[in-house]
Order: structure tokens, then C-alpha cells, then sequence
């Protein structure tokens, strides 16, 4: 159930065809929906139908215990190993999928709802979606769009591949080192894009610890695939917009506006992030300060 959870449209679509069963007419395969739907088409309650999953895990469990044909083999390591590393190659997966939404969500909110197309993925708006996407991931004035943005996420469902989860994900620190790369090596005038992506994308680091894609290949089919809900990315960005304080929004959208992150010092946790951001706000060297203490 929980690689289902990550699983995109796209793919909940394909299993639809193989699934078969009373789960074949469901309006949604993945489970925070699903098992609700469910429960209700067999006249049960949603806990019987976890009980009915954890039978189903214990008689797989006892199964490969209990698997004497190779007595060198640790049956039940071999097993944990192959689904630990599916889990990961997934979530990997998805966090990349994830941070590219992020980016696309990022400069919507900062070049204007309505303005905003995604482009074609060149060094130059790559560039542009990894700073959009560390302004707002880091400066105060983004920090209760940020609150916002997690509603919409758990709304949903908290999907991996939502655009909060990129924002989740995302060591921001290793952000702003990817950006430093990626202008050193465009300083060089014949500079490809397959370059540039390895020099960031290569730099930044997740929270748990893993790398995210720094293959040319495995963003650009990311990319497109955000490139065409784009007009989605729209209208979730000006709900966003409506929740915000005027002068916020004018903030961030003021594109020569640079991120202030000295809120982020030696003692920064990303579980205190959200106070420290709105410390922050008080402080005069913050961009905004003075727009909140004129009004």
C-alpha cells in the first residue's frame, strides 16, 4: 500500500486494467481513497479491510520463513533486501518528480500566476526554477504559503509527487550550493544543458540522506510531465496567491527580490524551520520588514 500511495495517475491508470474484482469500477486505485471506497462497495468497516491486508502480510511472512529449498539462503533477508531496494529506487523517483513541481510551483508564484508558462528545459530556466524554488523555500515572506501549500498537500492525500513534498524533501542549504555550480559552469560560453544538470543537480541533497537524478534524461522526462499539467500548477498557484497577505504576495513577486537566509545559521533544523522563518520576519534585514512596518 505504500508504494501505491506514490504511484502517479498515469500509472494508477495502468494497474486499472490488471486489477480486476469489485476494485476495478473504484474512481481511485490509491489507497487514501481507495480503501474508503472500498469499504463501503463490501458493507465493512475500513479496519476490517486492514485486518484482511495485515492476514495477507502474515501468511506471505510465514511463507518465506518457512522456505527451506536453499539452506544457505536467508530467505527472509533476500526478500526484505528486494523490497527495501524497490522502495527506494520509487521514492527516489518520486522526490525528483516532486522538486520539479516544486520549481514549477516556485516561479509561478514569483513571475505571476497568469504569466507563467514552463518552457522547455535550457541551463538558463533551469536556473531560474532551482533560485524560484530556493526563494521560496527559504525567505520569510513565504513561510505561510508554505502552511497553505501543506493543506492542499494533505487534501490530497500527501501524495509523493506533490509539490509540497519537493519542498519537504529538499535540503535547501545544498539548493543554494547547486545554484553556485550551475553559474560557474555558465560561465562557459559553449556550455550544454547536459552539463549544467550535472553540476546542480548533482549538489543537491535530500533530507533522508539521498541524491536525486543528475541524469539529463530521467529531468527532462520529469520536466515534461510537469510541463503538461501546467495549467493545474496555475490554478493551485492562485489559491495560493489568494491566501496571502497583499504585501507577501507583492514581495514575492517582485522577481529582483533575493531570498534572505540568514535565519539559517549553524544551529538550523528543518523541523524548526517554520519558526525560525517566521522569527525572521521581525528581523530588519529581512527584504519585507519595512513594507509591514510602514503599513
Amino acid at each position: 500500500m505504500k508504494i501505491l500511495s506514490t504511484y502517479r495517475e498515469a500509472e494508477v491508470i495502468k494497474l486499472r486494467n490488471k486489477i480486476g474484482g469489485v476494485s476495478d469500477k473504484s474512481p481511485d486505485l490509491r489507497p487514501h481513497s481507495h480503501l474508503k471506497w472500498l469499504a463501503d462497495q463490501l458493507d465493512v468497516d475500513i479496519e476490517a479491510l486492514f485486518l484482511w491486508c495485515l492476514r495477507m502480510a502474515s501468511d506471505r511472512f510465514y511463507e518465506v520463513i518457512s522456505n527451506k529449498k536453499d539452506p544457505t539462503v536467508n530467505a527472509l533477508q533476500v526478500e526484505v533486501r528486494k523490497w527495501t531496494t524497490r522502495q527506494r529506487i520509487k521514492f527516489k523517483a518520486d522526490s525528483t518528480q516532486a522538486i520539479i513541481n516544486a520549481m514549477s510551483m516556485a516561479s509561478c508564484l514569483r513571475k505571476g500566476v497568469y504569466d507563467y508558462g514552463m518552457p522547455e528545459l535550457t541551463p538558463e530556466v533551469l536556473v531560474e526554477h532551482l533560485e524560484d524554488f530556493h526563494f521560496v523555500g527559504t525567505d520569510p515572506s513565504c513561510v505561510y504559503v508554505m502552511s497553505e501549500m501543506k493543506k492542499l498537500w494533505e487534501e490530497a492525500g500527501r501524495p509523493g509527487t506533490h509539490f509540497y513534498q519537493g519542498f519537504k524533501d529538499i535540503r535547501f542549504e545544498t539548493l543554494e550550493t547547486a545554484i553556485r555550480e550551475a553559474h560557474k559552469v555558465m560561465d562557459y560560453e559553449t556550455i550544454s544543458v547536459n552539463e549544467v544538470v550535472k553540476a546542480a543537480m548533482g549538489k543537491i541533497n535530500l533530507r533522508d540522506g539521498f541524491k536525486i537524478s543528475n541524469s539529463l534524461v530521467h529531468l527532462n522526462e520529469n520536466w515534461m510531465h510537469t510541463k503538461f499539467g501546467e495549467e493545474e500548477t496555475r490554478q493551485m498557484a492562485a489559491k495560493l496567491v489568494d491566501s496571502m497577505d497583499e504585501r507577501d504576495a507583492k514581495y514575492v513577486m517582485t522577481t529582483r527580490n533575493q531570498p534572505y537566509t540568514d535565519w539559517m545559521g549553524k544551529n538550523y533544523s528543518p523541523d524548526k524551520a517554520e519558526k525560525s522563518r517566521i522569527d525572521a520576519r521581525s528581523n530588519p534585514r529581512w527584504g519585507g520588514y519595512k513594507l509591514f512596518q510602514e503599513s
